[in-house]
């Protein structure tokens, strides 16, 4: 179970995690590529954003790609290692809005970060659940893969109801 509290700072979003869900991108980075092809370095996300951009339907294209997001484990990278079961995601001012950023691999947080980088695993749900209220945005693989992207508050805000429609059908 996730929940949010907000910092004495504007910025800080806290998090509190399963404790069996923190640990360090140094004490798991991925020797292989779990969930890749191992050739090409394609993740399972990758091959859904293919699908939506190469979708003659897209609206069809667009949820497939959000129904993997939503059940992906994603890696979201904070500021400093877990203190106890809390921690604290590093959030970047882009454009117009503020962002966290995901990847749906180890190895691909510390290629962006280019270092060893505290992270929390999350499922996608879990991660636009924390978010929606907090208005924030969502970078996703940012200069590391083709599924790159970013999606600002108002997209969490609706993924967030699509997922809860979903949820009740």
């Amino acid at each position: 179970i996730v929940a949010l509290r907000r910092p004495c700072s504007s910025h800080g979003v806290v998090v509190q995690a399963n404790p069996g869900g923190c640990s360090r991108a140094a004490a798991r980075v991925a020797a292989g590529r779990e969930g890749a092809d191992a050739m090409s370095g394609e993740a399972p996300l990758d091959r859904a954003h293919a699908r939506m951009q190469s979708a003659s339907d897209q609206d069809a294209g667009r949820l497939g790609f959000y129904e993997r997001l939503a059940d992906a484990e994603l890696f979201l990278l904070l500021t400093q290692p877990p203190v106890g079961e809390a921690v604290e995601p590093e959030i970047f001012d882009l454009q117009e809005h503020s962002y966290v950023l995901v990847f749906d691999r180890e190895d691909r947080l510390s290629e962006f970060t280019g270092q060893i980088s505290p992270y929390v695993a999350l499922s996608g749900r879990a991660v636009i659940a924390m978010l929606v209220d907090q208005k924030l945005g969502l970078g996703v693989n940012l200069d590391v893969a083709p599924s790159q992207m970013l999606l600002p508050p108002e997209a969490i805000g609706w993924l967030s109801q699509t997922l809860a429609q979903t949820a009740e059908e």
